[in-house]
């Protein structure tokens, strides 16, 4: 589960700085 939450986090932050 929580593996599962730190990828999303990532790829959001990763997406939204660029």
């Amino acid at each position: 589960f929580i593996f599962c939450v730190f990828s999303v986090f990532t790829v959001f932050v990763s997406s939204s700085q660029g």
